[in-house]
């Protein structure tokens, strides 16, 4: 990913969120100079089901009440 530079100068703290996915974080980027930075997230963990944060039985239980759900 890149990161848009057309922010005040400062250090920032960048969170990547995907529907499904635990939100991954890129800390202390720094930015002053103008330029593009690149991202990366490297540890991106899916399973989140239903958006509190953590992957638990709770995701699990949505993932069994809808295995094998076929979309017409």
């Amino acid at each position: 990913f890149e990161a848009d530079p057309d922010v005040p100068d400062g250090v920032y703290d960048f969170v990547l969120i995907i529907g499904g996915a635990l939100p991954a974080v890129q800390k202390n980027v720094e930015f002053g100079d103008g330029s593009v930075r690149d991202l990366s997230f490297f540890d991106i963990f899916f399973g989140d089901l239903d958006g509190d944060g953590e992957v638990s039985l709770f995701d699990f239980g949505i993932l069994v009440r809808n295995f094998g759900r076929i979309v017409e």
